[in-house]
């Protein structure tokens, strides 16, 4: 008999890769989702924190609209970035190749 519609892909290493790691990402969100404090609050800063394709953060006073610095970090491809509730530590999310 002729298979005439396939609903999923051939078995082979590449997919099962793909999938595992669309699944990883997944259960890593969730996880992180899960983990949150409930009643986090935003505190108000003066300072904005913004990955760029170079590698680097830059931090922006708001206030004046300028760069006021530049963390090197070596982030592949980072596309977020967030800031701890103290302030103090910034966090960025990056890709891998």
């Amino acid at each position: 008999m002729k298979t005439i519609l396939r609903l999923y892909p051939r078995e082979n290493k590449a997919n099962r890769r793909a999938f595992l790691r669309a699944f990883y990402i997944f259960f890593i969100a969730i996880a992180a989702l899960w983990a949150m404090p409930k009643n986090a609050r935003a505190q108000p800063s003066q300072n904005a924190y913004v990955p760029n394709n170079n590698g680097t953060l830059s931090v922006i006073d708001t206030q004046t609209n300028t760069v006021i610095a530049t963390i090197p970090g070596g982030f592949n491809h980072p596309f977020c970035a967030s800031v701890s509730p103290n302030g103090k530590l910034p966090y960025v999310c990056s890709e891998d190749n």
